[in-house]
């Protein structure tokens, strides 16, 4: 547990972006994170979240409702995100 924990607050989250409707993030994950999920709004100030890709493929998600706010969760691996948003 504790090289998960190690893991998890190693890995990072940074050079977020935005650009009309799209949300760009490069993400780190530390060896000993496995399982490491990132939640993202599925609403934006541009829309709803339309797509979602590491490095130009496609990132597969699932939608949770935490506190009356609908989320993205997917698993975080290494890479470059393009979060799209549209109306």
């Amino acid at each position: 547990m504790l090289d998960w924990t190690d893991g998890r607050n190693n890995s990072t989250l940074r050079n977020l972006a935005w650009n009309a409707g799209t949300l760009t993030f490069s993400a780190t994950v530390a060896a000993g994170a496995n399982g490491l999920q990132t939640m993202l709004p599925v609403q934006g100030p541009a829309g709803t979240l339309t797509a979602l890709s590491r490095n130009g493929s496609a990132v597969a998600y699932t939608t949770q409702t935490i506190k009356g706010i609908e989320y993205a969760m997917f698993a975080t691996a290494s890479g470059t995100y393009t979060a799209t948003y549209s109306s």
